[in-house]
Formats: structure tokens, sequence, C-alpha cells
């Protein structure tokens, strides 16, 4: 019943979402063990955090860029930027070039942020009631990202030359090309005549909503925390002395906690209400930080790390469901990017200095760090519903 009423171009986009978390994932995996061959201990995290500072500057103008020549061309844009990156990893490895490793990955980092708007996308042709199942369907997609990713990773580790991690930046290069053949044949509407030349009301006014802050705060938050801890968990690993099978099945977990709970999260959100969803969403996360301060045995990565990826699905979809509802079509756009900006510059910091807080802080002050966003997100959350902000009768919440 739930097909018949979201349109065909959903799964198609979806399909493309989970290209595009495959790539992500297989380079999710390597990016920091490769970091710690190609530089000093604290530095390993530097290209990843170059990955979210390409996704966090890209998000103004791909959005107004996809405002006036659609959706569809940004999506292009993205899938050559990835392609680009990747290969230009594999010449940094080749060439044991830090510099250029952060080149690439900054240029993979666009496509990255520019696949963020896959779920708007797929709103855009979504009826309003639903909304929550259609970003949660985009995202679904990805469970085969998890499946698929870790295995090839390790395929694709001495694949190629005898130099590790080769192989796998080809394989991540050639998935932007099978997004492209997809998109070739998704339809996607072009932005009308009204939305092109009406701007609707000003971002200071839009930004008076409580209900939108809590919505970024949520992104933000899920966002952040989810890759402060994941970005430093393979590194933490190898310190423990667990191998790179090891890594690959502990992210991969991460992964299906992240994305599996996509094929419900959306009817839990009509159920039980978006910001009930997103409180449930920072109890998954503080469940992943008391597993991690209990020991550093391969259970206890496993476990966290699902339970991490469980805790940003219901943040995420959550946050971006309830900023759905905060603008109009035309208004869309600075709306978007305000949150795809604020998302990934806090993320791109948090990889930045998770590096650096796991060598000179340890493991357990990171996770006790990030226990002051999650507490600050469950009040805010909490303070919304006091003041009635839920979305009670609207997504059926």
């Amino acid at each position: 019943m739930l097909a018949t009423r979201i349109p065909k171009n959903v799964f198609l986009l979806s399909l493309c979402q989970a290209l595009g978390t495959t790539g992500n994932l297989l380079v999710m995996t390597v990016t920091a063990l490769i970091g710690h061959l190609l530089a000093p201990p604290e530095f390993a995290t530097l290209p990843i955090a170059f990955q979210f500072l390409a996704a966090s500057l890209v998000t103004i103008p791909i959005s107004y860029f996809m405002k006036n020549w659609g959706r569809k061309a940004g999506f292009f844009l993205g899938a050559i930027s990835g392609c680009v990156g990747a290969l230009i990893n594999v010449f940094a490895i080749i060439n044991h070039n830090f510099v250029a490793f952060c080149i690439g990955s900054f240029f993979f980092g666009m496509m990255a942020g520019i696949a963020q708007f896959y779920r708007y996308a797929a709103v855009d042709s979504a009826g309003e009631e639903y909304r929550s199942q259609t970003i949660s369907l985009v995202l679904a997609g990805s469970i085969l990202a998890a499946l698929v990713g870790p295995e090839l990773a390790k395929w694709s580790r001495n694949l190629v030359m005898d130099i590790e991690f080769v192989g796998t930046y080809l394989v991540v290069a050639s998935l932007p090309l099978l997004t492209s053949l997809i998109l070739f044949v998704t339809p996607i509407a072009a932005p009308s005549e009204e939305e092109k030349q009406n701007s609707g009301r000003s971002l200071p006014v839009l930004l008076r909503q409580g209900r939108l802050w809590v919505a970024v705060l949520g992104a933000v938050v899920g966002y952040a925390s989810m890759t402060l801890l994941m970005v430093a968990t393979p590194l933490a690993m190898r310190a423990n002395h667990l191998v790179f099978n090891d890594v690959a099945f502990v992210i991969q977990w991460h992964v299906l906690g992240m994305y599996a709970p996509s094929l419900i999260t959306g009817h839990l959100i009509r159920r039980w209400g978006v910001l009930n969803i997103m409180l449930l969403g920072a109890v998954f996360v503080s469940a992943c930080i008391l597993i991690n301060l209990q020991g550093t045995s391969l259970n206890h990565f496993w476990w966290a790390l699902f339970c991490l990826g469980v805790g940003w699905n219901f943040l995420f979809i959550g946050a971006t469901t309830l900023l759905t509802y905060t603008y109009e079509i035309e208004e869309r756009a600075k709306v978007q990017a305000f949150n795809e900006l604020l998302v990934f510059s806090t993320t791109a910091l948090a990889a930045l200095f998770s590096g650096w807080l796991l060598h000179n802080l340890g493991w357990g002050s990171i996770n006790q760090l990030v226990l002051i966003p999650i507490g600050l997100i469950t009040l805010s959350i909490l303070g919304l519903k006091m003041a009635g902000g839920d979305l009670v009768g609207k997504v059926s919440t």
C-alpha cells in the first residue's frame, strides 16, 4: 500500500543513496588507517575532517544551484567530484603523499555533502503525510551499503599493485559512475518559476521558530556525535590490537544500525511522534557511550557502534522530518542550506579533533565528552514538547 502512495523516483533515489553510502562506508573504513600510515597519529583523522569541511562548504552554493538549475544537475556535479576525489587519493596512496590525500578527501567530501540532498529531493515529490516515511525509504537504501561495503573493503584492500588500499579507492571511483547512470533515468522535477523568483520569508524570520532550532540541533548533535566516535573507533581498535577485518565487521554493524531502522522509523514517527523518536535516538547514543566505557573488547566496540548507528538514525530522520515543517517550498533552499552547513561544519570539527582527542585524552574521555551535546539536545526536545511544539495531528505525532 505504501509503495503505491510514494512516487517511483523515490526508489531510484534510494538506490543512488545506497551507492553513495557504499562509497562513504569504504572511505570511512580505511581513511583513518591510511592517515595513520601517511602522517603522525594525531593527524590521522585530518583527511576525514577535510571531507566534512568540503561537505559543509558546498551546502550553500549547491542548494542555490539546485534552486535555479534543478536537483539532478547538482547530483551530477556531486558524482563528478566524488570520482575525481577518489582518483586523486589513488595517486596519493601510491606516492605516499598526505597532502594529496587530504585534497582528494576534500573532493570526495563535496560529493558526500551533495548526496545529503537526495532525501530532500524525495520529500519534494511525496505527499505531506508521507514525508517521514519517504525520508526513511531513501535512507533505507543504504542497508545495501552496510551489507556490501565492508566486504568490498576487505576484498579490495590488496587488490591492485600490492599497495594497500589502492584497489579500495578504485572501487570508490566507480560508484559515482554507476550513480550517474541511474540519475539519467530518474525523473526529478525542475524548479518552478515561482520558486526561482520568490524567496519567501528571510532566514532571520524563519530562525525565530523554536521548532527549526530543535530540528537543526538534532541533526547537528546526531551527526557530529556519531562522527566523533565512529572516526576514532578504528584507531581505538588498532590500539587494542584488533585487526582490520574486526574493524570492517564493527563498521558494518554500525552502518546497519544507521540504516536498517529506516524500514520502520517513518512508521514510528507517524505513530509515536517525531520528538519522541528523537528522544529515543538520544537514549541509544547514551547506551553506546555506556558500553564503550565498560571495556575495549571486540564485543564492546560491536554493540556500542551498533547502538550509535540506531541513535543517529532516530535523531537524523526525526530532525529532517521536523525541519520540513518549518518552511514553504520557495524557502526550502535557504533553510536546507543553513541546516546542512551547520551539520557538516560541526561534523568536520568532530572529525578533525577525533584523532587528537584520542591521542591526547584517550578513548574514555571522548565518550564522556559526547554526553554534553546529548544532554543538550535532550533538554531542547523536552522544552519543545512542553511548549506544545510537537507535530500532533500533522504527522500523526
